[in-house]
């Protein structure tokens, strides 16, 4: 009974941590990447973020990864980092935080559907919160800034189906538990990185603003070794509905800093796809209080 009460207690704390700080992560990498490389600035954040949750498992007397849990972590964190979170860095450059937000919160769909192919399809309830969803994408998609960016749009897109396969598929095969977990998958996200930055010709040209660097540094300790932890233990002690539901909390908050700070402008059609997208995601964590995930 009472380690039942203790895990309930982290994930409360990690479901309210997740909340808090990843709805501020658009922000910061918008302001990073106008002075550092997409690749640049995923390969230092996850590789430092990584070594030091690393250090931080052995202090807590966590074990070595198996063979096989380093395996599974890498191939997760090459799918999480690599491939989704810098299609999203690329895709920053050039659409809002804000917008880039409520785009990548339709990764609570894809979560739904891809878990669907691991055994866990999703109740009618949640087939309707993933169409409307879609609906909510498709006003996104077919005005304002989203329209004549379409291929920001797409890169967006993308990266939310490849976060949300990556999530799922870190539920369903052999990774490292705990810090342990996290920092096998950063690491594994950064040199892998740091590996394409080589094998396609560039240069670790690292030469941030002032701005760039805070924006880096909040990242790696907030947005990664916080944001990340909580949100691999939520993913892993709850349900995908739940797990996923932190998409249109964040999304909120991403485009009110957006707003606020850095004075990016929204529409009547932005507002109504956020509304709709907000609608949809909600439902889905409703539904999945009706059934187990």
């Amino acid at each position: 009974m009472e380690e039942t009460k203790k895990k309930s207690l982290l994930l409360v704390v990690a479901i309210i941590l997740l909340y808090t700080t990843w709805s501020s992560t658009y922000l910061a990498i918008r302001i990073a990447v106008r002075t550092i490389s997409p690749l640049t600035m995923t390969a230092a954040r996850f590789i430092a973020a990584g070594f030091l949750m690393y250090i931080i498992a052995l202090l807590m007397g966590e074990k070595q990864p198996t063979k096989k849990e380093l395996f599974g972590a890498a191939i997760v964190g090459i799918i999480l980092f690599l491939i989704s979170n810098v299609m999203l860095c690329y895709a920053e450059q050039s659409v809002s935080s804000g917008l880039s937000a409520v785009a990548v919160s339709s990764g609570a769909f894809w979560i739904c559907l891809i878990s669907g192919f691991f055994g866990k399809w999703p109740t009618k309830m949640e087939w309707l919160g993933i169409l409307i969803g879609l609906a909510g994408i498709v006003i996104l998609a077919t005005g304002g800034e989203m329209r004549v960016n379409i291929a920001g749009t797409i890169i967006l897109l993308l990266s939310s189906i490849a976060w949300a396969f990556g999530s799922v598929l870190s539920k369903n095969i052999a990774v490292p538990k705990n810090f342990m977990g996290s920092a096998v998958e950063m690491l594994a996200g950064g040199i892998g990185s740091l590996a394409a930055i080589y094998a396609t010709g560039g240069r670790l040209n690292f030469h941030p603003s002032t701005e760039s660097l805070w924006a880096l540094i909040y990242l790696i300790t907030i947005g990664s070794m916080v944001g990340f932890s909580a949100f691999m233990y939520v993913f892993q002690n709850a349900r995908a509905a739940l797990a996923s539901s932190y998409s249109y909390v964040n999304t909120i908050g991403a485009v009110m800093l957006g707003v606020y700070i850095l004075n990016e402008k929204i529409g009547a059609r932005e507002i109504v796809a956020i509304a709709v997208v907000i609608l949809a995601v909600v439902i889905i964590a409703v539904a999945g209080n009706k059934k187990r995930v």
